[in-house]
């Protein structure tokens, strides 16, 4: 009888972090919780472009 093996995939290994890479994702970190404290709300992924479109102007009017 013969043996049925299910195919893998094999996960590429991620690239190390490097202070470099630590310290921007610490400002990114940062900068979302000031707009959050500002009133930015976070997008949901709604496909619809209106309601995209509608949260990037919500976005711009916090940043201003």
């Amino acid at each position: 009888m013969a043996t049925q093996t299910t195919p893998t995939t094999q996960i590429p290994q991620a690239a190390p972090m490097t202070s470099t890479t630590m310290n921007n994702v610490v400002l990114l970190v940062r900068l979302v919780k000031s707009m959050r404290k500002m009133g930015c709300e976070p997008y949901m992924g709604e496909q619809d472009a209106e309601i995209a479109e509608r949260w990037i102007r919500k976005v711009e009017k916090t940043m201003i």
